[in-house]
Order: C-alpha cells, then structure tokens, then sequence
C-alpha cells in the first residue's frame, strides 16, 4: 500500500497545476451537480454547525461549495500539491483560509490513522469524482471512519463504475468482443500508471452496508459520454437536453451501467 500510496502522490502531484482546466467539461459539471444536490436534498434539515470530511478534495471545487454553504469542512487530499490548488483558489475567493476550513495532505490511510485524534464527529463523509476508487480496502476504512460521524451522520460518494456502458462499449470495439472491464486497471493519470479498483453496485453495496443504511444508490450519467472519450466539452442545449433524460435512468435498470456509482447511505 505504501507503495501505490507514493506512486498515487506523485501521479497528482504532476497534473496539479492542469487538474482544473482538465476537468473543465460538462461531464464533471453533471456529476459534481449531482453530488452536491444529494447533499443538499439529505442536510436541508440539520441544525446547527454542520461538519463535513471531504476525501481526494482536488483542486477544491465542492470544497468551495460547502465554505458557501456554510459548511465546517476537513479537505482532504493525498496530493500536497492539489492541497496547495486549493488553498489558492479560496484565498482568491476570500482573501484568506475562513477558519471553518483545514486542508491536509492526507491519503485514506492517513484519515484512518487520525480521525481519532482530532476529537470531533462529523454530519458528512464526502467524495466525489472517484477518489476512493485509489483505495483497494474500502471495507476497512469505511469500518474506521464510520465511527467519527454523528449519529445522524451521512455519507455521499461516487466511485467509477466497472460496469460503465461506454466502457464496455469501447473494449468490445477495440478487443472485437465481449469483454468486461477488470476490477483493477491501471489509469493514466499524467505520464504515471496509476492502479485503480473499480465497483459495481452490488459491490459497493456489500462495502458499506455493515455500518450504513443505504438511501440511494445508482449509477450516472448513463447516455453522456465520460471525459475518457472527449476533452473540455462545454454545456449546450443538446448536452442539457440529454443529462435531463439520463436523469431518469436511475429509475430503470440503465442505473447499472453510469460512469459512476453514486451512494448516500446514513449511519446506522
């Protein structure tokens, strides 16, 4: 593990600067909506302070988001490099880190290792985009962060999907038949070869449900092609038009085959 986790640090390290600007597709911007409305459908009723553990935070995004939501937030991210994106990109929405905000370069290791000695429970463990996907026991960490969320407390994940339609697709016109995706595959992150686990639903099911009651789980977007196939691709109407019809996707059995898994799930 230490191994991969340096491999994984360096891999990021080296697209920092560019992680933004890649990332900049409609796409992100559907699953990122995605996510963060979860969020907001699943909280509306807190009261009070609300914590939130953010993990693999990039170039700080959803961060943001939760500092304008009045969210308390732990940003997390096993690269030193993207911590120091996010910092700058606050400081330029801010003049300054708020004090509802620390950023560490922590790994999911790390988190497990340390969540205890920081004393506090959160109300949200958040990831998106596929962060735990670089983490090959999931059952283990979720049996050890679970512990620091109040009793009420939610998490709301995405991780890549094995099953992606389009995936499958590309493999059968590359290979000239069937092939399911492996669940480790290695993914090119920069010039690096990262080695990466990929889920599906029912998988990911079995993770977390030792400890979480699921509410919703599903995979999206089904019909939008992934940024594997095509770069910085803006919004416009016949992407608009599609992402309200794979919107419904989830209520059908295409909610297997998304790009990404999407789970909310509260503690038990």
């Amino acid at each position: 593990m230490e191994n991969n986790e340096f491999l994984i640090r360096e891999a990021f390290n080296s697209i920092s600067s560019n992680y933004r600007y890649e990332n900049d597709n409609y796409f992100t911007f559907l699953l990122r909506s995605q996510t963060r409305n979860l969020v907001s459908k699943y909280t509306s009723s807190y009261k009070g302070q609300k914590r939130c553990l953010e993990i693999g935070s990039g170039t700080g995004e959803d961060t943001l988001w939760f500092l304008e939501n009045n969210w308390e937030i732990l940003s997390t991210d096993i690269s030193p490099k993207m911590c120091d994106e996010i910092s700058s990109i606050v400081k330029k929405r801010y003049n300054r880190i708020p004090s509802t905000l620390r950023i560490l370069p922590w790994s999911t290791v790390d988190i497990k290792k340390n969540l205890e000695s920081l004393d506090q429970s959160f109300n949200l463990i958040y990831s998106s985009m596929g962060a735990l996907n670089c983490d090959f026991n999931l059952k283990s960490f979720f049996n050890s962060v679970h512990k620091s969320l109040a009793q009420d407390g939610l998490i709301v994940i995405s991780v890549m999907n094995r099953f992606s339609f389009w995936v499958i697709l590309r493999n059968i016109i590359k290979k000239r038949k069937i092939q399911l995706p492996n669940s480790i595959e290695l993914v090119s992150v920069g010039s690096f070869k990262v080695p990466t686990m990929f889920y599906n639903l029912e998988d990911f099911k079995s993770i977390i449900q030792d400890h979480f009651r699921i509410i919703e789980i599903f995979s999206n977007p089904c019909l939008l092609l992934p940024p594997i196939f095509f770069k910085n691709v803006k919004k416009s109407k016949f992407l608009k038009l599609l992402s309200k019809f794979d919107f419904f996707c989830k209520y059908t059995r295409l909610k297997n085959f998304g790009d990404h898994i999407i789970v909310v799930a509260r503690k038990k």
